[in-house]
């Protein structure tokens, strides 16, 4: 668990992965007493950690939105990531 505060204002983050599930949860908690916005920028990467990735036209992602989740298709075929969220917007933004 990470505490992180700027003046008044104190966020956790913890971050688990899921037993015997392909799941990483990352978690940020207010435990300030003013209401905050949390601004996050996920950088998605359809790759192994074992590889190095660079921009490419047969990376063509696509994106299904259905209320606070999404799925993520690398390309056509690839099995999707699924991200959820509990409040809040999701804006796409493909800058490189």
């Amino acid at each position: 668990r990470w505490i992180y505060q700027v003046g008044n204002h104190t966020v956790a983050k913890t971050v688990f992965m899921v037993q015997t599930a392909n799941t990483t949860v990352v978690a940020y908690q207010n435990t300030g007493h003013q209401a905050i916005t949390l601004r996050l920028n996920p950088l998605f990467v359809h790759r192994d950690y074992h590889s190095l990735f660079h921009q490419s036209d047969s990376f063509n992602y696509h994106l299904d939105r259905a209320d606070f989740r999404l799925k993520l298709y690398a390309h056509f075929g690839a099995e999707p990531l699924h991200w959820a969220f509990s409040t809040g917007v999701f804006i796409e933004n493909r800058a490189w």
